[in-house]
């Protein structure tokens, strides 16, 4: 059986592919990053976003949204913003 989610829940663990897929990139000599979604192989000059991560975090005309990445920045943030507690 394929597990789905509701609505408003963060997206059911299928592959493990979403959430493996967060990484950083940072340029090494501008002050620059880039933070997300991306499949292997991105570059800072070529991000290549994983293609059903904006989908499920945003909806879209067949899918209502499955934030997943915004909740978990607030809570880091919120921890980053305490000063780590």
């Amino acid at each position: 059986p394929n597990p789905s989610s509701a609505p408003g829940d963060p997206p059911a663990r299928q592959t493990g592919h979403l959430m493996e897929s967060v990484r950083y990139i940072v340029h090494p000599t501008e002050l620059r990053a880039i933070v997300g979604p991306l499949e292997r192989g991105s570059t800072i000059d070529g991000p290549r976003p994983v293609p059903y991560a904006a989908p499920l975090e945003y909806g879209s005309l067949h899918v209502e949204p499955r934030p997943w990445i915004r909740p978990a920045y607030e809570r880091w943030r919120a921890k980053w913003a305490g000063g780590g507690r």
